[in-house]
C-alpha cells in the first residue's frame, strides 16, 4: 500500500492545487460579479432619486426628441412624480410632460387605478388625472365623470376639483353636483369651493344667497383665500343675513377682499360678549398684515378672558407691538 500511495501522492498533490485555483478563481469571479451588481445597483438608485426623475421627466418634456430611456421608478411611483412635477409647469412644457408621462404608462395606470377596489387609489386616480385634461380630454374626461358619480364622497370631491379645473361647459355640470351631493357640504371639499369661485362665480353666488346651506360658509372661506372679487356683491348681500361661523367667514372673506365693511364687523366679533367669537376674531385678524389691526389687538390685551388676551398677546408679540413694561 505505500508504494501506491507513493505513486498517488504526486498526483493528488496536483488535483488538490487545481482545486484550490479554481475554488479561488470562482471566489474572486463571485466577487466581481457582486461589486459588478453593487455599482450597478448604486447607480440605479442614483438615477431613480426622486429628485433626479423630476429632473428628467423635465428633460423629456423639454427635449421631445429624446428617447425615455430608463431604469425608471415602478409606475405607480412614476404616476406621483409626474403629479408632483406638473403642479410647478404650465402651458406647452405640461402638455409635453403629459405626453411622456403616457409613454411611459402613467395614463393607463391612473385608468386602472379609477377602478380599484380601494377608495384611496380611485380619490388618488381622480385628482391625479386632472393632469391629463389637456392632453386628451374627452377621454379623461369619461373617466372623471365616472368618478364623479362613485360611492365614496372623498372621490366624488376629488374628480370635482379635477374637472373644476378643465375649460369648456363642463364645470356647470360639476357645479350642480357641489350644491346637491352631501359630500360637498363638509370641510374636505374647500379645495373644489376654491375652484369654483374663481370658474363660475355665478354659481358660487347662488349658493352663498341660501344662508342655510352649509356650503355658503365653504363658499365664503374660498373666496377669502383666492380673494374672488368678483363675489364681493354677493358677500356682501349675504351678510345681513347670516349668523355663527357663516358670518365670521364672511367678515373674513370681506378682510381679505380690503372691504371696509369688513373691517367694522371685524371689530364688533373682537368686543362680542362670547370669548370664543373673540378668540375667532383674533384668528381672522392673524391673517391680515400687522399695521392694519395693531388697535384691534392692543385693545384685546386687557381682555377679561385670559384665552383671548393670552391670543391678542401672542400676536402683538409677534407684530412688536409689546411695550417694555409688557414684555417683562
Amino acid at each position: 500500500m505505500s508504494g501506491f500511495t507513493a505513486i498517488l501522492a504526486p498526483w493528488l498533490a496536483v488535483l488538490t492545487a487545481a482545486g484550490v485555483l479554481a475554488f479561488l478563481g470562482g471566489l474572486a469571479f463571485a466577487a466581481g460579479l457582486a461589486l459588478h451588481r453593487h455599482l450597478r445597483d448604486r447607480r440605479r438608485h442614483e438615477l431613480l432619486r426622486p429628485e433626479d426623475v423630476r429632473r428628467r421627466l423635465l428633460a423629456l418634456a423639454a427635449r421631445p426628441d429624446l428617447p425615455a430611456l430608463g431604469p425608471w421608478p415602478p409606475v405607480d411611483e412614476l404616476a406621483d412624480l409626474v403629479e408632483e412635477t406638473a403642479s410647478v409647469v404650465r402651458g406647452d412644457l405640461r402638455v409635453r410632460l403629459c405626453e411622456r408621462a403616457r409613454e411611459l404608462g402613467v395614463l393607463d395606470l391612473l385608468v386602472r387605478r379609477s377602478r380599484a377596489r380601494r377608495a384611496s387609489l380611485r380619490e388618488r386616480a381622480a385628482r391625479a388625472l386632472g393632469t391629463f385634461l389637456e392632453l386628451d380630454p374627452p377621454a379623461v374626461r369619461a373617466v372623471l365623470l365616472r368618478l364623479l358619480d362613485d360611492r365614496e364622497g372623498a372621490v366624488r370631491i376629488a374628480a370635482a376639483e379635477s374637472l373644476l379645473g378643465d375649460g369648456g361647459d363642463l364645470p356647470r355640470h360639476v357645479a350642480a353636483h357641489l350644491r346637491h351631493d352631501p359630500a360637498f357640504a363638509t370641510a374636505a371639499a374647500l379645495r373644489a369651493f376654491e375652484r369654483l369661485v374663481t370658474r363660475l362665480p355665478g354659481e358660487a353666488a347662488a349658493i352663498l344667497a341660501d344662508a342655510a346651506d352649509p356650503r355658503a360658509r365653504l363658499v365664503a372661506e374660498a373666496v377669502a383665500r383666492m380673494r374672488a372679487h368678483a363675489l364681493l356683491p354677493a358677500i356682501l348681500a349675504a351678510f345681513p343675513r347670516s349668523r355663527g361661523d357663516l358670518r365670521l367667514a364672511l367678515v373674513r372673506a370681506l378682510v381679505a377682499l380690503d372691504h371696509p365693511q369688513g373691517f367694522a364687523a371685524l371689530e364688533r366679533l373682537a368686543t362680542d360678549p362670547d370669548p370664543i367669537v373673540r378668540l375667532a376674531a383674533l384668528a381672522v385678524a392673524a391673517a391680515e398684515p400687522g399695521a392694519r389691526i395693531a388697535p384691534l389687538v392692543r385693545r384685546r390685551l386687557s381682555d377679561p378672558d385670559p384665552r383671548v388676551a393670552f391670543r391678542a398677546f401672542v400676536l402683538a408679540a409677534d407684530l412688536g407691538l409689546l411695550s417694555a413694561a409688557e414684555a417683562a
